[in-house]
């Protein structure tokens, strides 16, 4: 799972901070199911947890890759 996270991390960071493309991520830390990053981007430093759903009902439903992403971007409402 702590793959996966860090795989969906890495394919926001480059939809959502483009302008910050030769910036990485640092991982702050590991808190349950929920991993903190942050990285310096042209406006500031972004923050960011990410985690990918624990159990996905019905079972049987095919649910995609699911994940929930909230970040903190300085100067922006």
């Amino acid at each position: 799972m702590r793959g996966l996270i860090a795989l969906v991390s890495s394919l926001v960071l480059v939809a959502v901070a483009a302008p910050a493309l030769a910036q990485s991520a640092t991982k702050i830390g590991q808190h349950n199911a929920w991993g903190t990053y942050s990285y310096q981007a042209s406006g500031g430093k972004v923050c960011y947890v990410l985690t990918v759903p624990t159990d996905k009902q019905p079972p049987t439903l095919d649910h995609g890759d699911m994940f929930f992403f909230v970040s903190q971007r300085p100067g922006q409402q």
